[in-house]
């Protein structure tokens, strides 16, 4: 007995098979496995990154901990430059830079602001201390210089409002006359 399928028609996965758009495809099981391979990566270069250093570690000496292959490194994050630069943002959301940036900026008291300001430092530098090391060590690698400046510029961002609310307040004038 030949049964004819009802409903819509079932795409071969051809674009344009039959005239019908190729149906996309997810699986949430390939995107935990994804996942979990970005973070293996990324967990054995900062290890290896703290204990050789930048320029002593090879990405295949990051796809041997992780237990990956080299190309895989390379599909999945790029160079160590890029690995470096993943590192670095990873740094941001480790320490709760929202939450932080939230409660500097609604702090109203100038000097209370600069002691958060203070505070954020000391944990997104406590948190990183072995990437912020191997990023200075990464030399003149371009993505690392250019996120380098990037975290310059965002330092300096962040820092403004908080340089602007003691001008406000005297507080400059005040702290300077007091170390004269």
């Amino acid at each position: 007995m030949n049964e004819r399928r009802q409903g819509p028609p079932v795409s071969t996965g051809a674009p344009g098979a039959a005239g019908e758009p190729r149906r996309t495809y997810r699986s949430t099981l390939r995107d935990e496995q994804a996942a979990d391979t970005r973070r293996r990566i990324v967990h054995a270069a900062r290890e290896l990154f703290g204990s050789q250093g930048f320029t002593a570690t090879t990405v295949a000496d990051i796809a041997g901990r992780a237990g990956v292959s080299q190309p895989t490194v390379y599909a999945v994050l790029g160079s160590k430059g890029e690995i470096m630069r993943a590192l670095l943002a990873r740094l941001e959301d480790d320490a709760d830079a929202a939450t932080w940036k939230a409660r500097i900026d609604a702090e109203k008291d100038p000097r209370r602001k600069l002691d958060w300001y203070a505070a954020w430092h000391r944990e997104l530098f406590s948190r990183g201390r072995d990437v912020l090391a191997a990023a200075l060590g990464a030399g003149n690698e371009a993505g690392v210089v250019e996120f380098r400046k990037q975290g310059d510029r965002s330092a300096r961002e962040w820092l403004a409002p908080v340089v602007s609310s003691l001008a406000t307040s005297g507080a400059l004038r005040q702290i300077g006359r007091a170390h004269v």
